[in-house]
């Protein structure tokens, strides 16, 4: 009775399970942006997008997240995750809300 429409193909499970919660890949957090920048591109001659986001921390100042995302499902992000160690880059799974925070 909640008025979401399932689109054909998706799991009506997979939909009810999801509850808002966003998966993102990180694969690095740096002081510099141009370090972050650098991974960005490594990550990109693999054939994957990355996004960078400056984020304050508290006593370290601003780091540059290096990120991949979002995913609805584990299954995907493990997918992507897998194919980033394939190209040297390791990346952590990362729960946060819809803007990636």
């Amino acid at each position: 009775q909640g008025g979401g429409q399932v689109r054909p193909g998706v799991v009506a499970v997979a939909a009810q399970a999801h509850s808002g919660e966003t998966l993102w890949l990180q694969a690095g957090a740096f002081a510099s942006e141009s370090d972050a920048d650098n991974l960005k591109a490594k990550i990109a001659f693999s054939g994957l997008e990355a996004t960078v986001r400056p984020v304050q921390v508290p006593d370290k100042g601003t780091l540059y997240r290096v990120r991949l995302g979002p995913y609805q499902s584990l299954e995907d992000a493990n997918r992507i995750k897998s194919a980033l160690s394939q190209n040297g880059v390791g990346a952590v799974i990362i729960r946060a809300d819809d803007k990636g925070q």
